[in-house]
């Protein structure tokens, strides 16, 4: 990355880094199986940072979800139908009451 700034030598120029996470991977158990095979969504990778990530590192088994549009998420002009939101409610309430398992 610093290869890009050597063209701007004649300002003076610093990078700090504030945190760094490892990218996520997929960390499978029975459990996890089980809600995603009910669940019947698409496992995707996660546009933004989540605990997730650190999580794996430590072979824990997590994903992230919830209701809206991945692609929309985290914008000024974010929005959710709330057919969704009603959708994802009752998605946790079976996870929740051990329906998935």
């Amino acid at each position: 990355m610093m290869k890009h700034f050597d063209k701007f030598s004649d300002i003076e120029k610093e990078i700090f880094v504030k945190d760094s996470v490892f990218s996520g991977k997929v960390v499978e158990s029975d459990l996890f199986n089980s809600i995603i095979s009910k669940l019947n969504r698409p496992v995707q990778a996660k546009q933004a940072w989540t605990d997730v990530a650190q999580l794996a590192q430590l072979n824990i088994p997590a994903f992230n979800f919830g209701p809206g549009l991945q692609e929309q998420a985290h914008k000024v002009d974010e929005y959710i139908h709330i057919p969704d939101v009603y959708e994802y409610y009752n998605e946790l309430k079976k996870c929740l009451k051990g329906s998935f398992v």
